[in-house]
């Protein structure tokens, strides 16, 4: 950087300044060497499904491939292994509410019981769907006590904030 004259752009090197020692630290036309690996050794670095591959391009068919159980329990008798339920899971074609919105719900329905209907439809929910989620949330909330202490919690809040939103207007 003695040389520079400007701190702006690429600066040209003269001869003097460029060092006489080669570029690359190695001859790059010189073969690698490789210590000599038996076949046997190689082979211990490719899984057993992939040593009969013929290539590394497209589908390989795998004909002698170890045969053993597809999955870990596939000899493991029906039933052995009883899993226990911890709450009841709600049901796949029910919306997915969290603690909030389920206690909101309930709020409004609770507040507007002549107009339902309305309530469900902000919401987006049946008449069924509301029938199958308050069963659905009342179960878990038997089994866990906790979340039934946050839905009061949230329940209690929501009711708080619509009526402090109420006297505003």
């Amino acid at each position: 950087m003695r040389g520079f004259t400007d701190v702006r752009g690429t600066q040209l090197a003269t001869n003097a300044d460029v060092p006489k020692s080669p570029a690359l630290p190695f001859n790059p036309s010189a073969a690698p060497a490789l210590p000599a690996q038996s076949s046997a050794s190689r082979m211990a670095f490719i899984p057993v499904g992939m040593r009969s591959f013929k290539d590394v391009h497209g589908t390989q068919l795998a004909a002698d491939g170890p045969v053993a159980p597809a999955l870990p329990f596939a000899g493991a008798e029906p039933g052995s292994a009883a899993i226990p339920v911890r709450a009841v899971a709600p049901a796949s074609n029910l919306p997915q509410l969290s603690v909030e919105q389920y206690a909101s719900l309930c709020v409004e329905l609770e507040l507007a019981p002549a107009r339902p209907t309305e309530v469900l439809e902000r919401y987006r929910l049946t008449e069924e769907q509301h029938h199958a989620l308050d069963a659905s949330w009342n179960a878990r909330m038997a089994a866990d006590p906790a979340l039934r202490r946050a839905w009061d919690g949230a329940r209690d809040a929501y009711r708080e904030w619509l009526a402090r939103s109420k006297n505003r207007r």
